[in-house]
């Protein structure tokens, strides 16, 4: 029982680790996609992209800040 218990929590652990790196991809996709927007409704003024770029905003509301960002605390 304990091999068949380790070997599911490997697993399980394999799985969470997995979905981890997903999220992590999708989130930088998304900061690419919301860059290119921001940049395409700054310099063509319109078509479209002012619409989605301020449907987008609300989710990154610390994107272009300027400046370095800090460095992360260990």
């Amino acid at each position: 029982m304990d091999s068949r218990t380790a070997r599911l929590e490997g697993l399980a652990e394999t799985l969470r680790d997995t979905k981890t790196f997903h999220d992590y991809d999708n989130y930088q996709n998304a900061l690419v996609d919301y860059r290119y927007t921001k940049y395409k409704d700054e310099t063509d003024g319109g078509l479209g992209f002012s619409t989605k770029h301020n449907e987008l905003k609300q989710f990154f509301p610390n994107t272009g800040g300027g400046g370095n960002p800090a460095p992360p605390v260990a």
